[in-house]
């Protein structure tokens, strides 16, 4: 009756597609499931489709680790993941803060390359320990810190710059610099820029 009021004509196809059998006859969790999937995922993955087939690059992630706040009822649900993406995960458990320093780890990627996957791709054979301290914070835009892997100390010759505050950055990854002037260049960035001459003046 519920799958009716919802999905009308279509019931009988989303209950074949979601039988209780495959949630250990739980009727509720199957429910939960296709709630969740008509909501959320499947314009989710239609949106990723087609920015794919119009030649853009898409990168999307699957988080199934049960948020701690009604975690047997709801289990992984819409937004569960943004303690982990922000450091402090709820139930955090050694694993759980694994999980987080590697979420960390691909949205810096993301950020620095255009690619969460990569590894970075360069760097000196050298790498400094992390270096950090309250007074230094990704407050604004134009802040300039190191890049790393999940390794804290792991940073090498690559860098990045923020082009807004991120405050969940702070203390994870070592800042050293801030753009006083060319802000809008930066800006203006994009993916596969070359950067062909660098100038240090004394000042």
């Amino acid at each position: 009756a519920e799958l009716t009021a919802r999905f009308g004509d279509d019931a009988a196809t989303i209950e074949a597609m979601y039988p209780s059998s495959r949630f250990d006859g739980n009727y509720r969790a199957a429910m939960a499931r296709v709630v969740g999937d008509s909501g959320l995922v499947c314009g989710t993955h239609q949106t990723a489709r087609t920015a794919a087939a119009a030649g853009m690059p898409v990168y999307m992630y699957n988080f199934n680790i049960a948020w701690s706040i009604a975690r047997d009822l709801l289990g992984p649900t819409h937004a569960s993941e943004i303690s982990h993406v922000f450091g402090t995960p709820y139930n955090e458990t050694e694993e759980n803060a694994a999980v987080a320093v590697e979420m960390n780890a691909y949205w810096a990627r993301f950020a620095t390359t255009g690619d969460p996957n990569g590894d970075g791709t360069g760097g000196s054979e050298k790498t400094i320990p992390l270096e950090v301290t309250p007074k230094l914070k990704h407050d604004s835009a134009g802040v300039v810190a190191m890049a790393r892997t999940p390794d804290p100390n792991s940073a090498s010759s690559q860098f990045y710059i923020t082009l807004e505050s991120t405050p969940f950055l702070d203390m994870q990854y070592a800042v050293f610099g801030k753009v006083v002037e060319g802000l809008d260049v930066v800006k203006n960035i994009r993916v596969g820029d070359i950067m062909k001459k660098v100038t240090i003046a004394d000042k």
